[in-house]
């Protein structure tokens, strides 16, 4: 039996038994594999903007695309640093970044992006945030300072390449004016930040589950997942492979045992439910004819 020759009362029939069947957690369990836990932090929101779902998943498929940028000669900030901002810096992140911003802010916000790894530097004294936010910086021994924001790539292209423009700055005695209008500056999002991001790993592949929440228009939240998935051992030919979970769309290709167990710990038997009919109707409708007289044929 196939997924389109089941009725269309067939998918809400099996989650209905597989939600009041006494063996409703054994039955979920068949299709998940408890991985290793490797390492867990969780987030500080940095002020009260709240993403729309829309909104959010933009967000985080630009995060990615950024990920997956390699600019050369940058490397990411080494651990170990304080992050530490001058005064210009603020005016500018002010004037060229975001809406308005208070120091405290800024401060838990760069800390946080920085333990990330999202800062990445060349060693003339400039890097970027995301592949986007361009800075100045000086180092006084563990303490990274920032100098200066110059503005993002997003709104001003020429930034991208920055070196170039260094030279061409020197060479025409020009300057590109960096200023953003304030309509346009008011609609600039914060780097984003996770609620938490979970690092687990089975035998071939290693995990990281970053989650999201977003503000739906019943004033309350959901949740997506971005999903990292890496080969256990180091491949460079490999690239590792991204995933967004929309909890509320389980209609997806099969997710492995492992996410799924971390998804079923977290509370979404309703998603796996659905994810597996989806995926597995035949496995549900075999397991579900074992375990109770009501299987619907």
């Amino acid at each position: 039996m196939t997924r389109s020759s089941f009725p269309t009362n067939y998918d809400s029939t099996k989650i209905d038994l597989i939600k009041n069947h006494p063996l409703q957690n054994s039955l979920l369990k068949k299709f998940l594999t408890k991985p290793k836990i490797t390492n867990y932090y969780s987030f500080i929101k940095v002020n009260n903007l709240f993403y729309s779902k829309t909104e959010l998943i933009e967000q985080i498929r630009l995060l990615n695309r950024a990920k997956r940028f390699d600019y050369l000669d940058l490397s990411p900030l080494p651990m170990g640093y304080q992050i530490q901002f001058e005064y210009h810096a603020i005016k500018r992140w002010n004037e060229r970044i975001s809406t308005p911003i208070l120091p405290q802010q800024l401060q838990l916000l760069l800390q946080q992006i920085y333990f990330m790894g999202r800062i990445k530097i060349s060693k003339d004294g400039w890097g970027f945030i995301d592949q986007d936010i361009l800075l100045g910086y000086r180092c006084k021994k563990d303490t990274f300072i920032i100098q200066t924001f110059l503005g993002r790539t997003s709104l001003v292209p020429h930034l991208a390449n920055y070196p170039s423009l260094l030279r061409f700055n020197q060479i025409q005695k020009d300057r590109i004016n960096l200023r953003i209008p304030t309509r346009i500056l008011h609609r600039q999002k914060l780097p984003l930040i996770p609620r938490e991001i979970l690092c687990f790993q089975g035998d071939y592949q290693k995990y990281q589950l970053e989650e999201y929440t977003y503000h739906n228009n019943h004033q309350t939240n959901g949740t997506l997942y971005l999903i990292t998935i890496k080969p256990l051992k180091k491949d460079f030919q490999t690239p590792p492979i991204r995933k967004i979970i929309d909890i509320d769309n389980p209609y997806i290709p099969m997710l492995t045992r492992k996410i799924l167990y971390i998804l079923y710990k977290k509370g979404h038997k309703d998603f796996i439910s659905r994810h597996v009919i989806f995926n597995k109707p035949e496995k549900v409708g075999r397991l579900l004819a074992k375990s109770s007289s009501f299987f619907l044929k």
